[in-house]
């Protein structure tokens, strides 16, 4: 299998402009916006894009390597994921603590 004769760009700016819009447009839907009945489309779009980004990781790795290290793949998914896992469930808390001590 030939490898291609110019290396993809490594990063698309455009891609997550549209991921971060679809990201929003999801919040303004859960918010109850008015003229956001549509907010399930956002979540498609953001998956797709997702899913196309991963893919291409994953597709250029193995256009680079000859192979995909799926382990080494799920770690660095992990360690950008984590925080943010991590601290979604203390930032309920402190909501849920604010909510209670408004009551």
């Amino acid at each position: 299998m030939n490898k291609p004769t110019q290396a993809l760009p490594t990063y698309l700016p455009s891609l997550d402009g549209l991921r971060a819009l679809a990201a929003w447009l999801i919040v303004l839907y859960h918010a109850k916006a008015p003229m956001m009945s549509g907010g399930y489309m956002a979540v498609d779009v953001f998956l797709v894009l997702s899913r196309f980004l991963i893919t291409r990781l994953l597709n250029t790795e193995y256009l680079n390597a000859g192979n995909i290290d799926y382990k080494a793949f799920a770690l660095r998914r992990i360690q950008r994921l984590m925080p943010a896992l991590l601290l979604k469930p203390k930032e309920s808390a402190m909501k849920l603590t604010l909510a209670v001590n408004q009551a």
